[in-house]
Protein backbone atom coordinates (compact mmCIF):
# COMPACT_ATOMS: atom_id res chain seq x y z
CA UNK A 1 0.00 0.00 0.00
CA UNK A 2 2.79 2.43 0.89
CA UNK A 3 4.57 1.71 -2.41
CA UNK A 4 1.38 2.42 -4.35
CA UNK A 5 0.89 5.67 -2.44
CA UNK A 6 4.48 6.72 -3.18
CA UNK A 7 4.04 5.98 -6.89
CA UNK A 8 0.84 8.05 -7.04
CA UNK A 9 2.33 11.01 -5.18
CA UNK A 10 5.74 10.99 -6.89
CA UNK A 11 4.74 12.96 -10.03
CA UNK A 12 3.03 15.64 -7.92
CA UNK A 13 6.13 15.98 -5.73
CA UNK A 14 8.35 16.19 -8.80
CA UNK A 15 6.19 18.89 -10.39
CA UNK A 16 6.19 20.81 -7.11
CA UNK A 17 9.99 20.67 -6.90
CA UNK A 18 10.37 21.79 -10.50
CA UNK A 19 8.18 24.80 -9.79
CA UNK A 20 10.10 25.61 -6.62
CA UNK A 21 13.46 25.38 -8.38
CA UNK A 22 12.23 27.51 -11.30
CA UNK A 23 11.27 30.28 -8.89
CA UNK A 24 14.29 30.10 -6.61
CA UNK A 25 16.23 32.94 -8.25
CA UNK A 26 13.37 35.33 -7.51
CA UNK A 27 11.48 33.78 -4.62
CA UNK A 28 12.50 31.10 -2.13
CA UNK A 29 9.79 28.64 -1.12
CA UNK A 30 10.70 26.69 2.04
CA UNK A 31 8.83 24.12 4.08
CA UNK A 32 9.06 22.14 7.26
CA UNK A 33 6.92 19.77 9.36
CA UNK A 34 5.59 21.13 12.64
CA UNK A 35 6.31 18.86 15.59
CA UNK A 36 2.58 18.68 16.20
CA UNK A 37 2.45 15.36 18.06
CA UNK A 38 3.96 16.74 21.31
CA UNK A 39 2.61 19.85 22.99
CA UNK A 40 5.95 21.23 24.15
CA UNK A 41 7.50 21.21 20.69
CA UNK A 42 4.29 22.22 18.91
CA UNK A 43 4.04 25.33 21.10
CA UNK A 44 7.68 26.05 21.96
CA UNK A 45 9.55 25.29 18.74
CA UNK A 46 6.91 27.03 16.64
CA UNK A 47 6.88 30.14 18.83
CA UNK A 48 10.66 30.29 18.71
CA UNK A 49 10.57 30.00 14.90
CA UNK A 50 8.28 33.05 14.86
CA UNK A 51 10.59 34.98 17.19
CA UNK A 52 13.66 34.17 15.10
CA UNK A 53 11.78 35.08 11.93
CA UNK A 54 10.85 38.47 13.43
CA UNK A 55 14.52 39.12 14.22
CA UNK A 56 15.81 38.01 10.80
CA UNK A 57 17.38 34.80 12.10
CA UNK A 58 17.39 31.69 9.88
CA UNK A 59 15.66 33.44 6.98
CA UNK A 60 16.76 33.89 3.32
CA UNK A 61 18.22 37.17 2.11
CA UNK A 62 15.62 37.42 -0.65
CA UNK A 63 11.79 37.28 -0.73
CA UNK A 64 10.55 33.95 0.59
CA UNK A 65 7.49 31.97 1.58
CA UNK A 66 7.54 29.47 4.46
CA UNK A 67 5.06 26.61 4.43
CA UNK A 68 4.38 24.07 7.18
CA UNK A 69 2.57 20.78 7.41
CA UNK A 70 1.25 18.91 10.44
CA UNK A 71 2.44 15.54 11.70
CA UNK A 72 -0.43 13.32 12.81
CA UNK A 73 -1.87 12.82 15.35
CA UNK A 74 -2.07 16.51 16.26
CA UNK A 75 -1.74 16.87 20.05
CA UNK A 76 -3.93 19.97 20.36
CA UNK A 77 -6.45 21.10 17.76
CA UNK A 78 -6.93 24.56 19.28
CA UNK A 79 -3.21 25.24 19.02
CA UNK A 80 -3.24 24.06 15.40
CA UNK A 81 -6.11 26.44 14.66
CA UNK A 82 -4.27 29.38 16.24
CA UNK A 83 -0.97 28.66 14.53
CA UNK A 84 -2.81 28.64 11.19
CA UNK A 85 -3.60 32.33 11.80
CA UNK A 86 0.09 33.18 12.17
CA UNK A 87 1.96 30.85 9.80
CA UNK A 88 1.12 29.07 6.54
CA UNK A 89 -0.06 25.53 7.26
CA UNK A 90 -0.90 23.53 4.14
CA UNK A 91 -4.05 21.36 3.99
CA UNK A 92 -3.71 17.80 5.23
CA UNK A 93 -4.19 16.43 1.70
CA UNK A 94 -1.03 18.25 0.54
CA UNK A 95 1.23 16.96 3.33
CA UNK A 96 2.38 13.80 1.45
CA UNK A 97 3.71 15.98 -1.39
CA UNK A 98 5.88 17.95 1.03
CA UNK A 99 7.02 14.82 2.86
CA UNK A 100 8.21 13.14 -0.33
CA UNK A 101 9.69 16.36 -1.70
CA UNK A 102 11.76 16.58 1.49
CA UNK A 103 12.98 13.01 1.02
CA UNK A 104 14.06 13.79 -2.54
CA UNK A 105 15.98 16.87 -1.43
CA UNK A 106 17.74 14.94 1.31
CA UNK A 107 18.61 12.16 -1.16
CA UNK A 108 20.33 14.64 -3.50
CA UNK A 109 21.75 17.00 -0.84
CA UNK A 110 25.37 15.86 -1.31
CA UNK A 111 25.40 16.31 -5.08
CA UNK A 112 23.05 19.33 -5.13
CA UNK A 113 23.45 21.00 -1.72
CA UNK A 114 21.56 24.15 -2.75
CA UNK A 115 18.39 22.05 -2.69
CA UNK A 116 18.52 22.28 1.11
CA UNK A 117 17.80 26.02 0.88
CA UNK A 118 14.19 24.96 0.54
CA UNK A 119 14.04 23.27 3.92
CA UNK A 120 13.45 25.66 6.82
CA UNK A 121 15.52 23.54 9.19
CA UNK A 122 15.76 23.77 12.97
CA UNK A 123 15.73 26.96 14.99
CA UNK A 124 19.12 28.23 16.18
CA UNK A 125 19.07 25.35 18.65
CA UNK A 126 15.75 23.56 18.40
CA UNK A 127 13.73 24.57 21.50
CA UNK A 128 16.48 26.52 23.27
CA UNK A 129 16.07 30.31 23.32
CA UNK A 130 19.79 30.99 23.04
CA UNK A 131 19.23 34.56 21.81
CA UNK A 132 16.88 35.44 24.72
CA UNK A 133 14.19 36.35 22.20
CA UNK A 134 11.14 35.53 24.30
CA UNK A 135 11.78 38.42 26.68
CA UNK A 136 12.07 40.95 23.84
CA UNK A 137 9.62 39.76 21.20
CA UNK A 138 5.84 40.18 21.16
CA UNK A 139 3.71 37.05 21.38
CA UNK A 140 2.20 35.62 18.22
CA UNK A 141 -0.93 33.79 19.38
CA UNK A 142 -4.22 35.54 20.16
CA UNK A 143 -7.79 34.50 20.79
CA UNK A 144 -10.77 35.80 18.86
CA UNK A 145 -13.56 37.57 20.73
CA UNK A 146 -15.74 34.49 20.29
CA UNK A 147 -13.05 32.28 21.78
CA UNK A 148 -12.56 34.62 24.73
CA UNK A 149 -16.28 34.46 25.45
CA UNK A 150 -16.11 30.67 25.30
CA UNK A 151 -13.24 30.64 27.80
CA UNK A 152 -15.00 33.02 30.19
CA UNK A 153 -18.14 30.88 30.04
CA UNK A 154 -16.11 27.78 30.99
CA UNK A 155 -14.62 29.60 33.99
CA UNK A 156 -18.05 30.72 35.14
CA UNK A 157 -19.63 27.29 34.61
CA UNK A 158 -16.87 25.65 36.64
CA UNK A 159 -17.07 28.11 39.56
CA UNK A 160 -13.67 29.69 39.07
CA UNK A 161 -13.87 32.97 41.04
CA UNK A 162 -14.07 35.88 38.64
CA UNK A 163 -11.19 37.89 40.14
CA UNK A 164 -9.00 35.01 41.29
CA UNK A 165 -5.44 34.86 39.98
CA UNK A 166 -4.91 31.47 38.37
CA UNK A 167 -1.75 29.44 38.98
CA UNK A 168 -1.22 26.45 36.71
CA UNK A 169 0.46 23.37 38.19
CA UNK A 170 2.27 21.13 35.70
CA UNK A 171 3.99 18.10 37.18
CA UNK A 172 5.53 15.45 34.98
CA UNK A 173 4.98 11.89 36.23
CA UNK A 174 5.20 8.46 34.65
CA UNK A 175 1.49 8.25 33.82
CA UNK A 176 1.56 10.20 30.52
CA UNK A 177 4.16 8.27 28.54
CA UNK A 178 2.83 4.97 29.89
CA UNK A 179 -0.10 5.53 27.53
CA UNK A 180 2.19 5.32 24.52
CA UNK A 181 3.80 2.27 23.00
CA UNK A 182 7.53 1.95 23.59
CA UNK A 183 10.00 1.88 26.44
CA UNK A 184 10.30 5.28 28.09
CA UNK A 185 12.14 4.16 31.24
CA UNK A 186 15.15 6.19 30.16
CA UNK A 187 13.06 9.27 31.05
CA UNK A 188 12.32 8.13 34.61
CA UNK A 189 14.85 10.52 36.13
CA UNK A 190 12.53 13.39 35.13
CA UNK A 191 9.43 12.03 36.84
CA UNK A 192 8.07 13.63 40.02
CA UNK A 193 5.43 12.95 42.65
CA UNK A 194 2.39 15.22 42.63
CA UNK A 195 2.09 14.64 46.40
CA UNK A 196 5.11 16.89 46.98
CA UNK A 197 3.14 19.82 45.53
CA UNK A 198 -0.05 19.53 47.58
CA UNK A 199 1.08 21.73 50.49
CA UNK A 200 2.23 24.45 48.09
CA UNK A 201 -1.05 24.32 46.16
CA UNK A 202 -3.02 24.61 49.40
CA UNK A 203 -0.93 27.53 50.63
CA UNK A 204 -1.57 29.34 47.33
CA UNK A 205 -5.28 28.54 47.58
CA UNK A 206 -5.39 29.86 51.16
CA UNK A 207 -3.98 33.12 49.80
CA UNK A 208 -6.85 33.34 47.31
CA UNK A 209 -5.18 31.91 44.22
CA UNK A 210 -7.06 29.38 42.10
CA UNK A 211 -4.68 26.48 41.47
CA UNK A 212 -5.46 24.41 38.39
CA UNK A 213 -3.54 21.18 37.90
CA UNK A 214 -2.85 20.69 34.18
CA UNK A 215 -1.84 17.68 32.14
CA UNK A 216 -3.09 14.69 30.20
CA UNK A 217 -2.95 11.12 31.57
CA UNK A 218 -1.61 12.10 35.00
CA UNK A 219 -1.86 10.88 38.58
CA UNK A 220 -4.62 12.27 40.80
CA UNK A 221 -3.99 15.34 42.97
CA UNK A 222 -5.22 14.65 46.49
CA UNK A 223 -6.67 17.86 47.87
CA UNK A 224 -10.23 18.88 48.72
CA UNK A 225 -9.57 22.63 48.82
CA UNK A 226 -12.32 24.38 46.80
CA UNK A 227 -9.76 26.59 45.04
CA UNK A 228 -7.69 23.63 43.81
CA UNK A 229 -9.01 22.08 40.61
CA UNK A 230 -7.59 18.80 39.35
CA UNK A 231 -8.49 19.70 35.77
CA UNK A 232 -6.14 16.99 34.44
CA UNK A 233 -8.07 14.08 35.96
CA UNK A 234 -11.63 15.23 36.76
CA UNK A 235 -13.01 15.17 33.21
CA UNK A 236 -12.80 18.95 32.55
CA UNK A 237 -9.78 18.79 30.27
CA UNK A 238 -10.08 19.76 26.59
CA UNK A 239 -7.83 21.16 23.90
CA UNK A 240 -9.37 24.62 23.93
CA UNK A 241 -9.09 25.19 27.67
CA UNK A 242 -5.53 23.84 27.74
CA UNK A 243 -4.53 26.84 25.65
CA UNK A 244 -7.00 29.36 27.07
CA UNK A 245 -5.91 28.72 30.66
CA UNK A 246 -2.29 29.08 29.57
CA UNK A 247 -3.13 32.52 28.19
CA UNK A 248 -4.83 33.93 31.29
CA UNK A 249 -2.86 32.41 34.18
CA UNK A 250 -0.84 34.53 36.63
CA UNK A 251 2.14 32.20 36.61
CA UNK A 252 2.92 28.49 36.34
CA UNK A 253 4.64 25.94 38.55
CA UNK A 254 6.33 23.27 36.47
CA UNK A 255 8.89 20.49 36.56
CA UNK A 256 10.43 21.47 33.24
CA UNK A 257 8.46 19.64 30.57
CA UNK A 258 6.43 20.29 27.44
CA UNK A 259 3.09 21.15 29.07
CA UNK A 260 4.50 24.50 30.21
CA UNK A 261 5.32 25.70 26.68
CA UNK A 262 1.98 27.32 25.74
CA UNK A 263 1.94 29.44 28.91
CA UNK A 264 5.66 30.21 29.25
CA UNK A 265 6.57 30.51 25.59
CA UNK A 266 3.46 31.45 23.63
CA UNK A 267 1.98 33.77 26.28
CA UNK A 268 5.17 34.79 28.16
CA UNK A 269 3.90 33.79 31.61
CA UNK A 270 6.37 33.68 34.54
CA UNK A 271 7.25 30.17 35.67
CA UNK A 272 8.69 28.41 38.65
CA UNK A 273 10.59 25.34 37.50
CA UNK A 274 11.53 22.81 40.17
CA UNK A 275 13.11 19.35 39.94
CA UNK A 276 14.57 20.17 36.54
CA UNK A 277 17.06 17.62 35.30
CA UNK A 278 19.62 17.44 33.81
CA UNK A 279 21.08 20.51 35.46
CA UNK A 280 22.91 21.61 32.32
CA UNK A 281 19.57 22.07 30.56
CA UNK A 282 18.10 24.51 33.06
CA UNK A 283 15.79 26.98 31.30
CA UNK A 284 17.95 30.03 31.94
CA UNK A 285 16.95 32.54 29.28
CA UNK A 286 14.05 34.51 30.80
CA UNK A 287 14.23 37.02 33.65
CA UNK A 288 10.70 35.97 34.63
CA UNK A 289 11.72 32.47 35.70
CA UNK A 290 12.83 30.92 39.01
CA UNK A 291 14.71 27.61 39.02
CA UNK A 292 15.55 24.58 41.15
CA UNK A 293 17.24 21.35 40.07
CA UNK A 294 16.95 17.90 41.62
CA UNK A 295 19.42 16.86 44.32
CA UNK A 296 22.26 14.61 43.12
CA UNK A 297 23.22 12.06 45.78
CA UNK A 298 26.53 10.21 45.42
CA UNK A 299 25.48 6.81 46.74
CA UNK A 300 28.86 5.42 47.78
CA UNK A 301 29.48 8.43 50.03
CA UNK A 302 25.83 9.15 50.92
CA UNK A 303 26.23 12.86 50.27
CA UNK A 304 24.86 15.50 47.95
CA UNK A 305 27.08 16.65 45.11
CA UNK A 306 27.79 20.36 44.79
CA UNK A 307 26.93 22.25 41.63
CA UNK A 308 30.54 22.17 40.42
CA UNK A 309 30.78 18.44 41.20
CA UNK A 310 27.67 17.74 39.13
CA UNK A 311 29.51 19.05 36.10
CA UNK A 312 33.02 17.84 36.93
CA UNK A 313 31.61 14.30 37.30
CA UNK A 314 29.94 14.46 33.88
CA UNK A 315 26.40 14.58 35.28
CA UNK A 316 25.33 18.00 34.06
CA UNK A 317 24.21 16.65 30.71
CA UNK A 318 22.95 13.18 31.70
CA UNK A 319 19.93 12.57 29.50
CA UNK A 320 18.95 9.06 30.58
CA UNK A 321 18.26 7.21 33.80
CA UNK A 322 21.06 4.81 32.93
CA UNK A 323 23.59 7.65 32.95
CA UNK A 324 22.87 8.34 36.63
CA UNK A 325 22.91 4.62 37.46
CA UNK A 326 26.29 4.20 35.77
CA UNK A 327 27.68 7.08 37.84
CA UNK A 328 26.17 5.69 41.05
CA UNK A 329 24.15 8.85 41.57
CA UNK A 330 20.55 9.04 42.73
CA UNK A 331 18.53 12.11 41.80
CA UNK A 332 16.06 13.16 44.51
CA UNK A 333 13.14 15.53 44.18
CA UNK A 334 13.00 18.91 45.85
CA UNK A 335 11.24 18.71 49.18
CA UNK A 336 7.71 20.14 49.64
CA UNK A 337 9.32 22.91 51.74
CA UNK A 338 11.79 23.81 48.99
CA UNK A 339 8.99 23.91 46.43
CA UNK A 340 6.85 26.09 48.67
CA UNK A 341 9.73 28.52 49.33
CA UNK A 342 10.45 29.17 45.67
CA UNK A 343 6.76 29.48 44.75
CA UNK A 344 6.25 32.06 47.52
CA UNK A 345 9.31 33.89 46.19
CA UNK A 346 7.54 34.12 42.83
CA UNK A 347 4.38 35.42 44.50
CA UNK A 348 6.37 38.14 46.25
CA UNK A 349 8.32 39.05 43.12
CA UNK A 350 5.11 39.48 41.16
CA UNK A 351 3.22 41.48 43.80
CA UNK A 352 6.26 43.72 44.41
CA UNK A 353 6.90 42.74 48.02
CA UNK A 354 10.08 40.76 47.34
CA UNK A 355 13.27 42.41 48.52
CA UNK A 356 16.60 40.85 47.64
CA UNK A 357 19.14 40.90 50.45
CA UNK A 358 22.82 41.58 49.77
CA UNK A 359 23.38 37.89 50.49
CA UNK A 360 20.92 36.94 47.75
CA UNK A 361 22.73 39.00 45.14
CA UNK A 362 26.08 37.52 46.16
CA UNK A 363 24.71 33.97 46.00
CA UNK A 364 23.14 34.51 42.58
CA UNK A 365 26.43 35.90 41.29
CA UNK A 366 28.22 32.87 42.69
CA UNK A 367 25.72 30.59 40.95
CA UNK A 368 26.40 32.39 37.66
CA UNK A 369 30.12 31.96 38.19
CA UNK A 370 29.91 28.22 38.92
CA UNK A 371 27.27 27.32 36.33
CA UNK A 372 29.03 26.64 32.96
CA UNK A 373 27.15 28.92 30.57
CA UNK A 374 29.15 27.70 27.56
CA UNK A 375 27.52 24.26 27.58
CA UNK A 376 26.77 22.81 24.16
CA UNK A 377 24.76 19.87 22.84
CA UNK A 378 26.26 16.92 20.96
CA UNK A 379 26.25 18.95 17.73
CA UNK A 380 28.22 21.78 19.30
CA UNK A 381 25.25 24.18 19.55
CA UNK A 382 25.19 26.37 22.64
CA UNK A 383 22.43 25.63 25.15
CA UNK A 384 22.39 29.00 26.92
CA UNK A 385 22.39 32.61 25.92
CA UNK A 386 22.52 35.27 28.59
CA UNK A 387 21.56 33.61 31.87
CA UNK A 388 18.68 35.74 33.08
CA UNK A 389 16.63 33.37 35.27
CA UNK A 390 17.17 33.28 39.03
CA UNK A 391 17.95 30.21 41.09
CA UNK A 392 15.72 29.90 44.17
CA UNK A 393 16.90 32.45 46.74
CA UNK A 394 15.85 30.54 49.86
CA UNK A 395 17.49 27.35 48.61
CA UNK A 396 20.79 29.19 48.09
CA UNK A 397 20.54 30.83 51.51
CA UNK A 398 19.93 27.47 53.18
CA UNK A 399 22.53 25.59 51.11
CA UNK A 400 25.52 27.87 50.53
CA UNK A 401 27.80 24.82 50.50
CA UNK A 402 26.07 23.67 47.27
CA UNK A 403 27.91 26.48 45.47
CA UNK A 404 31.34 25.56 46.84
Amino acid sequence: MKIVKDIVIFPFSLLFLLLVFALRYFYIIRWQPLISTRLGHFAGNTELYCCERDHGINVPNKPYLDLFYLILPVCNQQLAKMWAREINIVPKIASPIFIRSTRMIIFFKNSLPFFCDHLIGDNANSDRDIYNLLDRTKQHLFFTKKEKNKGEKWLNDNNVPKNASIVLLMVRDNAYLSNFQGDFDYHNYRDCSIDNFVSTAEKLANKGFCVIRMGHHTSKLNSKHPLIIDYATNGMRNDFMDIYLASICYFIVSTGHGAEAPAAWCFRKPRVIVNQCPTGRLQTYSCKDLLLTKHHILQKESRRLTLSEIFSNGLGMCDSSQCYIDNEVEVLENTPEEICDIVMEMVERLDGSWKSEVEDIELQNKFLKVFPSNLADKNGNLLHGEIKAHFGARFLRDNPDWLE
